[in-house]
């Protein structure tokens, strides 16, 4: 339950701040929540492919 309310409150901040529409939101809290549900300790910190692919992900959602 954490990693989704984590999950909401960063897609809820994103939203304000970049404006998304509804689309664009169920995208992003896609994307948050497998990014969430991926990372889960210091040790599976993401790498630097894993970062670049997220970063692209998100530049196709926002276009």
């Amino acid at each position: 339950m954490y990693l989704a309310e984590r999950g909401q409150r960063a897609l809820k901040r994103m939203t304000k701040e970049l404006d998304l529409n509804e689309a664009q939101q169920k995208e992003m809290g896609i994307l948050l929540l497998e990014a969430e549900s991926k990372k889960g300790t210091f040790e599976n910190e993401p790498s630097r492919e894993d970062r670049k692919a997220m970063k692209n992900k998100i530049r196709k959602i926002l276009t």
